[in-house]
């Protein structure tokens, strides 16, 4: 059988070129444009010099992929007109701690969307179709191509497995600085029909009002349909070596509130809490905290908690705020006054 193994020196400058850009994944058409037949290029990869992934992408190296290799793989499937989605767009542009083996591309509507699945290389590829894929969702310099972070983030958490989960991914690249709160509204608003839509405007709300977690959000949340005064979030507290920030702060009252995850336990956390604490205790402030796992799963409890501190302080609720806070401290079983139990199962 034929095989075509060398090429001429522009078809060699251009593979290098591709490979160089590409990090040395290239489609099979590609390497058909550069002289490459398929039985040239089965023969490098029976002979281990390069690598099959599926029946479009060829890696013209060896060895387990890196993720830059793997991303390339998905669009080069996909095809010309497809970009990188969802959650491996935003992973491409720098969003962490949600990391999937499962790589997400989308083309055009009507353009074959088949998935790739090739166990042996280790790669999925899930293609979806969309008809509002434009090039103004794209990001113009980028590659592979992909969709631009505040549109790629939206789809991820339309796309999530849970509310709750659509809620961090929402919140994430906020905390980590790669988008402001407006970017992720004015992507759900060119999205009419998204999945979702309420749940993740309240995450931009949240957001925009200074939570920038989850549990934080939660708690705004739970406050809210119990009528408590709106705190101002991530207030600064400046002295002399540099500033503080509380979650939350009721400036009125000075009561500031501080709803702490399980970072918060580390040793060493746990001591400049508690010095922040005693220093802010001292000038005057009366700081709470909350767990995070009581604010997801007794909101009741942290609702109670934060209100009889703002009472301990001079908060005068309107009659009708006081009877609903009476009732859920009775059905919590805690004392409104002072926010302890009332009588806790040992």
């Amino acid at each position: 059988m034929p095989r075509r193994l060398e090429i001429d020196e522009e078809a060699a400058a251009r593979l290098a070129e591709l490979r160089a850009g590409q990090d040395q994944v290239l489609s099979r058409a590609q390497l058909a444009e550069l002289g490459f037949d398929r039985h040239a290029v089965a023969h490098r990869v029976e002979t281990d010099r390069w690598r099959a992934v599926g029946r479009r992408v060829v890696v013209l190296a060896t060895g387990e992929l890196t993720f830059r290799q793997r991303i390339w793989v998905a669009v080069l499937h996909a095809g010309p007109a497809s970009a990188l989605a969802d959650l491996t767009a935003a992973q491409a542009d720098g969003l962490t701690g949600f990391e999937s083996s499962t790589l997400h591309a989308v083309v055009p509507h009507g353009t074959d969307g088949s998935d790739l699945v090739d166990r042996r290389a280790g790669v999925t590829v899930r293609v979806r179709q969309s008809r509002r894929l434009t090039e103004s969702l794209m990001h113009p310099t980028r590659t592979p191509r992909r969709l631009r972070l505040p549109e790629a983030v939206v789809g991820a958490a339309a796309a999530a497995s849970s509310d709750e989960r659509a809620r961090l991914l929402m919140m994430a690249p906020v905390q980590q600085r790669l988008l402001v709160p407006g970017d992720l509204r004015g992507a759900i608003d060119d999205r009419i029909r998204v999945r979702r839509r309420s749940i993740l405007l309240e995450a931009v709300d949240d957001l925009e009002g200074g939570a920038h977690s989850l549990p934080e959000a939660q708690w705004t949340r739970a406050i809210r349909r119990h009528r408590l005064p709106e705190p101002t979030r991530q207030r600064k507290v400046r002295r002399a070596d540099g500033t503080w920030y509380l979650d939350a702060e009721f400036g009125e009252f000075l009561v500031g509130v501080e709803i702490n995850g399980s970072q918060h336990q580390v040793a060493g956390a746990v001591v400049l809490d508690n010095h922040r604490r005693n220093v802010l205790g001292t000038g005057g402030r009366l700081v709470i905290t909350i767990g995070s796992h009581v604010v997801r799963h007794l909101p009741g409890q942290a609702v109670v908690a934060t209100a009889a501190a703002l009472l301990s302080r001079g908060w005068d609720p309107a009659p009708s705020v006081l009877d609903g806070l009476t009732t859920l401290a009775a059905a919590e079983r805690m004392d409104l006054r002072t926010g302890d139990w009332l009588a806790r199962a040992s």
